[in-house]
């Protein structure tokens, strides 16, 4: 007779819900075996997308985040081990979702929205406030009233230029101006 586990579905202190896989020790080792390692990795790309939408975080230092409830369960004591984290944000990267910033990898930039997806989200507002052929600064697009209430509000600055990078290369954008006061 087969023995059933049920696992509660657990939410954290923001809101935001954590996967069934979250509670299973298995998951916080790397996995040897090939084909369990790609559905490890899919899972835990995955759940890391979710929550970085979640909380609006567009960028990630694995050394700190190894220590936040990201990788870290404290419910069955259970952590990540860096090569893991490394193998997550790696395969995040193949995707075309995560950017390593830096050769020796320890900033990631995380695209639970891709650069093409921001580019369309801003390009949808200008289109529709008809400003198109305006000057906006990366300043307004970010922070200011063209801005307010959008979900680029407060997008990362290294994600919003990826971003108004590919609406230049669309032909829809031209970025001009010192580093400290550029515009679009």
């Amino acid at each position: 007779r087969k023995q059933e586990v049920r696992v509660q579905e657990t939410t954290t202190t923001m809101g935001f819900k954590l996967p069934k896989f979250y509670h299973y020790p298995p998951y916080f080792c790397y996995q040897t075996n090939a084909n369990t390692l790609n559905k490890q990795l899919a899972v835990w790309g995955k759940f890391v997308l979710q929550y970085c939408q979640h909380k609006k975080l567009y960028a990630l230092t694995p050394a700190q985040a190894i220590k936040t409830i990201l990788f870290t369960n404290p419910k069955i004591k259970r952590s990540c081990p860096p090569a893991l984290v490394a193998a997550i944000l790696d395969h995040l990267v193949t995707l075309k979702r995560a950017h390593w910033t830096d050769k020796k990898k320890t900033h990631c930039l995380i695209y639970w929205r891709t650069p093409d997806e921001w580019a369309d989200l801003i390009y949808t507002k200008v289109d529709s406030e008809g400003r198109q052929n305006t000057v906006t600064s990366l300043f307004d697009i970010r922070e200011g009233e063209f801005a307010e209430g959008e979900e680029f509000e407060e997008i990362n600055e290294d994600v919003l230029r990826k971003a108004l990078k590919v609406l230049v290369k669309r032909g829809k954008a031209e970025i001009f101006g010192e580093e400290d006061s550029e515009g679009v």
